[in-house]
């Protein structure tokens, strides 16, 4: 008998191969709630090192929008020339422009 058929006929099963998708389905609804448990607990670990903690998910976006307001609208004064920003060379905008110089 070989080594392989002396496991199997043990019971035992080859490490790491990946069961059928009906059988992996099955096992992962068997164990929902400890997945929904895991994410919980994952998020809740990750947020407490905050100090706002799960504010800090609707704060972070909000000061980066107005960190990003207050730079590109008054220390770059954009908002009086906003087709020179958008006109990079070689974008639709830049190409018309440049069209239009022409004329």
């Amino acid at each position: 008998m070989t080594h392989v058929a002396d496991a199997t006929a043990a019971g035992l099963q080859r490490v790491g191969a990946r069961p059928t998708l009906g059988r992996y389905l099955l096992e992962v609804w068997r164990r929902r709630a400890f997945v929904m448990t895991l994410a919980r607990f994952r998020t809740q670990a990750e947020n407490d090192r905050d100090r706002p903690g799960i504010a800090w998910v609707v704060l972070r976006p909000l000061l980066d929008a107005g960190i990003y307001g207050l730079i590109f609208g008054w220390v770059l004064q954009t908002s009086r020339d906003l087709e020179d920003v958008a006109a990079a060379p070689g974008t639709p905008a830049e190409t018309k422009r440049r069209h239009d110089r022409s004329r």
